[in-house]
């Protein structure tokens, strides 16, 4: 019997042995996943690496993450919560975790990830845009030169010589229009201002000026000087301009018909020699140039900062100093064999006006008044000159204005200057056909 009992023991013993080597748990380790080849480190964004290790039932993990800053050798450690951790330099990370159990401590290898800039879409393309030779745009991320508390701007960088136009503006953006628009903060295109920050790190002003081009017509407005607007020196300054107050009070970037051209300025080394007009594309060139030059002839290098490029809403309170009421399109002069299209406001469908001066010693202009519908019903042409109506209208009323403007009254209910046989009851654009222009005229305040 004592015999059979040790036996039954032993065997029970056996069992255990066997049953507890069977529960015993897998060996401590620190390995990162397969997908680990597939971890992506972003610049000042968060990243999680607990997807990309492999953990173990009963482990407790602690991550490491630091950065070595290249231009002072400096070991930046990565503040880390649980698994995440945000890099803040545009440097590869090293990272490596420990794992803890019952007292046993693994550490993983350590490995490095690679690090990307996410670049703000407006960013990208603003950089990506044509400028003259000498520029260069580069994305930047000193935060001493962010603004918009975006992680990247725009560092422009100019080196070339001077030359004797000393009101020579050089290019360097264009191209604002169709893709980009997507990113504009503006949902009020009838009261839009177009705003950029920058930052002038020079000892004297920079000068800024935007050359707008305006329908296949080819009207373009050059800088002049009530376009300019100066950067400070030493900090930041906000260049900005109603869009309304040109007379643009639709998405004036994008243009899924041919009202909008660009106008290519070909410079043979002193001011510009030659304009090239060429339809079915938005663009909206910027240009700048700067101020205490010297000499001509000598070479300079600049720099300076472009953040916070949009189109956005008028704001009453922070563009209280933007005058935004609509003047015109720049009271610019309309060439003789040249037109010109404003898209408009609604009105209430009876009454319509806009003032004109004829600057040329001869010649006269035609107007139309177009409704929702180019092809079929529209008010006009009405003929003007120098003197005023060229024939007699009905509806139509001219007044002479003291600063030798004369100003145009429709009362539209009264028109029967139509094309069609239905009047429109709203008018949308006012358009004066190049085919019916033989005069150099100046239109203001139309609406």
């Amino acid at each position: 019997m004592k015999q059979k009992l040790i036996i039954v023991l032993s065997a029970l013993c056996l069992m255990t042995l066997v049953f507890a080597a069977g529960c015993a748990p897998e060996p401590l380790k620190a390995e990162y996943g397969d997908n680990i080849e597939e971890a992506v480190c972003f610049y000042k964004e968060e990243f999680d690496l607990e997807p990309f290790i492999k953990k173990q039932e009963g482990a407790k993990y602690t991550v490491y993450a630091e950065q070595i800053d290249s231009a002072t050798l400096d070991t930046v450690e990565l503040s880390v919560n649980g698994f995440k951790f945000t890099p803040t330099l545009n440097e590869e990370v090293l990272v490596r975790f420990t794992a803890e159990r019952n007292g046993e401590k693994v550490s993983s290898k350590e490995i490095k990830m690679f690090l990307e800039v996410r670049v703000d879409k407006v960013v990208e393309l603003f950089n990506s845009s044509w400028r003259d030779d000498g520029f260069l745009k580069e994305v930047n991320l000193d935060e001493k030169y962010i603004r918009s508390g975006r992680n990247t701007s725009t560092q422009v960088k100019w080196f070339g010589k001077e030359i004797n136009d000393k009101n020579r503006f050089q290019y360097f953006a264009t191209l604002l229009g169709d893709e980009i628009t997507n990113y504009y903060s503006v949902t009020d295109w009838t009261d839009a201002v177009l705003t950029f920050w920058v930052y002038n790190p020079t000892e004297y002003e920079i000068e800024f000026a935007p050359i707008w081009s305006h329908n296949g017509a080819g009207i373009v407005l050059y800088s002049d000087a009530r376009t300019i607007k100066k950067a400070k020196a030493n900090g930041w300054t906000e260049i900005k301009y109603s869009l309304r107050y040109y007379g643009m009070t639709e998405n004036f970037y994008y243009d899924d018909e041919v009202y909008f051209s660009y106008t290519t300025q070909v410079s043979y080394g002193i001011g510009y020699d030659e304009a090239v007009s060429r339809n079915r594309m938005n663009q909206n060139w910027w240009t700048c140039r700067w101020g205490g030059r010297p000499e001509a002839g000598k070479l300079f290098s600049y720099n300076f900062y472009i953040d916070g490029f949009d189109i956005r809403n008028y704001d009453a309170a922070k563009d209280a100093d933007l005058d935004h009421e609509y003047r015109g399109f720049m009271n610019q002069p309309i060439t003789s064999g040249d037109g010109t299209i404003i898209d408009l406001d609604g009105n209430d469908g009876k009454h319509f006006s806009f003032e004109y001066k004829v600057t040329s010693s001869s010649g006269s202009f035609g107007v139309a008044l177009i409704g929702l519908d180019w092809g079929t019903n529209y008010y006009g042409y009405f003929m003007f000159d120098a003197d005023g109506m060229v024939d007699a209208y009905d509806g139509v009323t001219v007044t002479d204005l003291e600063d030798g403007f004369k100003s145009v009254s429709f009362d539209l209910e009264a028109v029967t200057c139509i094309s069609g046989t239905i009047k429109p009851q709203v008018v949308k654009t006012f358009y004066i056909r190049p085919e019916y222009n033989s005069a150099d005229v100046v239109v203001r305040n139309v609406g």
